[in-house]
């Protein structure tokens, strides 16, 4: 509450804001976000494209006032009060505020930190809850499975682990487009093709590719998927 008395004794007649145009989740794209100043006489009104430089807007959410927080309940008795907005009495933002330019520090974030694994799964399941667009198609338990991911985070012992763990939070939006990637992990690299007939996966063809490695190459083919193979040719 500081920063909103000092602005009121300063007398400032503009907002700063941070318009979200998407959700950016990487550094390049169509999704970003960036500050933006308006009036302090326009709190209260629609957002106009002039506001926002003349960008069309797929929907125009109202001018917040500084003055009202965002009341957070976190639970455990944990409650957080945020500005959205803050007074300002610069009517112009410079172009080296203007875009949020965060600088990753990799390094203190691994999977053997147990407050970073509850934080990325916390992260993950959020952004799914506001911006994934399918939940009244997919009709899944997503706040049982935040839960889950969250005793599973709280208690994982290697990166493999909770590897498994926000695999199992994605698998549970029941969307074929969900992955999770880590650059330190080495994936397994296979030469199949497979199809699925009657309920049964089946290996239709198979490569020639000496990089083929893993579980999927000739030598570490298993029976299954021979008999399969066999079978379709």
């Amino acid at each position: 509450m500081s920063d909103v008395w000092f602005t009121y004794v300063t007398g400032a007649l503009w907002i700063v804001l941070f318009a979200a145009y998407g959700v950016r989740v990487a550094t390049a794209g169509a999704y970003r976000s960036e500050r933006v100043v308006v009036p302090l006489a326009n709190v209260g009104q629609l957002l106009s494209t002039a506001m926002l430089g003349n960008r069309p807007l797929v929907s125009r959410p109202r001018v917040p006032d500084p003055s009202r927080l965002v009341a957070v309940a976190l639970g455990g008795g944990v409650s957080m009060n945020l500005p959205v907005a803050l007074y300002t009495a610069d009517s112009v933002i410079a172009d080296s505020l203007r875009m949020s330019r965060p600088t990753p520090v990799a390094e203190r974030f691994t999977a053997n930190d147990r407050g970073t694994r509850l934080a990325a799964v916390a992260l993950a399941w959020s952004l799914f809850e506001h911006f994934y667009p399918y939940f009244d198609v997919v009709r899944t338990d997503w706040p049982g499975a935040r839960d889950a991911a969250l005793r599973a985070a709280a208690t994982d012992s290697t990166a493999d682990q909770f590897d498994a763990t926000i695999e199992r939070l994605i698998a549970a939006l029941r969307d074929g487009h969900g992955r999770v990637n880590r650059l330190a992990r080495a994936l397994a690299t296979t030469d199949l093709q497979l199809t699925s007939a009657e309920g049964r996966v089946i290996v239709t063809a198979l490569g020639d590719s000496s990089t083929a490695t893993g579980v999927g190459s000739k030598s570490n083919m298993p029976s299954w998927a021979a008999v399969g193979f066999s079978a379709v040719e």
